[in-house]
C-alpha cells in the first residue's frame, strides 16, 4: 500500500474533505496527515506527497522539504482562493 502525506491548512473544512481525504480515503492508500510541525522526519518515507492550498512562506518551505526527500508532489489550487 502507498504512503501519502497529506498536508491541508485545515483538515476540518468542506474543501479538505471532498478535494483530499475522502478521495485518497477510497483510493485506499495510507494517509499519514501531520498532528503539528512539518520536517524532514515526517515526511521521509513516503511514497508522494499532497499539499492542498499552499499559500503561505510556510507552505512554500513544507514544498522544499518534501522535494528534499525527493518525493513527487502533488499540488491542489482552490480555483477561489
Amino acid at each position: 500500500m502507498k504512503k501519502l502525506f497529506f498536508y491541508s491548512p485545515n483538515y476540518n473544512d468542506a474543501c479538505s474533505y471532498y478535494r483530499g481525504i475522502a478521495p485518497f480515503s477510497r483510493l485506499k492508500v495510507n494517509l499519514n496527515i501531520p498532528s503539528n510541525s512539518v520536517s524532514w522526519s515526517t515526511v521521509v518515507g513516503n511514497d508522494m506527497a499532497f499539499l492542498q492550498r499552499p499559500c503561505t512562506e510556510q507552505h512554500l518551505g513544507i514544498a522544499k522539504i518534501i522535494k528534499r526527500q525527493n518525493i513527487p508532489l502533488w499540488i491542489d489550487y482552490d480555483d477561489d482562493l
